[in-house]
């Protein structure tokens, strides 16, 4: 931690239940990373700010959504709504 603000690989977990592992970058999840969500889905993958940016998958308890690609504009609430389970 530089100037009380987060750098490197750590663990960020919400009040929600999502956890976040992964770099930081002057304290945002920015980065390679890992997003696990309390239903049992996880995504793994490029984010900027905790949004989805960039490659990653979306993997949900059964099977995946390979080399799914997101642009930044769009939050990770938009992607989770708009892709369902196959």
């Amino acid at each position: 931690m530089r100037d009380f603000k987060k750098e490197g690989h750590g663990v960020y977990v919400k009040a929600t239940g999502e956890r976040y592992e992964g770099e930081f970058k002057n304290d945002q999840c920015t980065g390679i990373g890992q997003i696990f969500y309390p239903d049992g889905r996880y995504y793994i993958g490029m984010l900027n700010n905790y949004l989805k940016d960039g490659k990653g998958r979306l993997y949900f308890s059964s099977s995946y959504i390979p080399n799914t690609s997101v642009d930044n504009s769009k939050s990770a609430a938009s992607l989770n709504s708009s892709v369902s389970a196959p």
